[in-house]
């Protein structure tokens, strides 16, 4: 492996230690603009880009709706851990949109959203 592929790969691993990196990662993997992205959300892509650039985090609710419009898991965007953009997930995969809701307000309430 040459310098070049380890920095590469270093430069990778770093950026994906943050919510901001994977988030951005998981939009570059599914080919979506930061643009669409925010269109999708029904946000300001200025939101996006504080999200992406770790100056701002995402509401609980919004991590979920961020998780379905790039096709990877709430888990992965918070923690790195989970089905990120190499392991697509199917629509089969994903809780309902009420069970969904009602998980983030149990968890909302019971502070596991808190610092995200």
């Amino acid at each position: 492996m040459s310098e070049d592929d380890l920095a590469g790969a270093s430069s990778l691993a770093d950026m994906e230690d943050t919510l901001g990196g994977r988030l951005a990662h998981a939009r570059d993997s599914a080919g979506l603009t930061l643009e669409k992205v925010a269109r999708d959300m029904n946000l300001h892509p200025a939101t996006i880009n504080y999200w992406e650039a770790d100056r701002a985090a995402p509401s609980a609710d919004s991590l979920e709706k961020l998780a379905v419009v790039l096709g990877v898991s709430a888990l992965w965007l918070k923690t790195g851990f989970g089905n990120g953009p190499e392991d697509a997930i199917s629509s089969d995969d994903l809780p309902s949109p009420a069970v969904s809701r009602a998980i983030t307000r149990r968890n909302f309430r019971r502070g596991r959203f808190s610092g995200v």
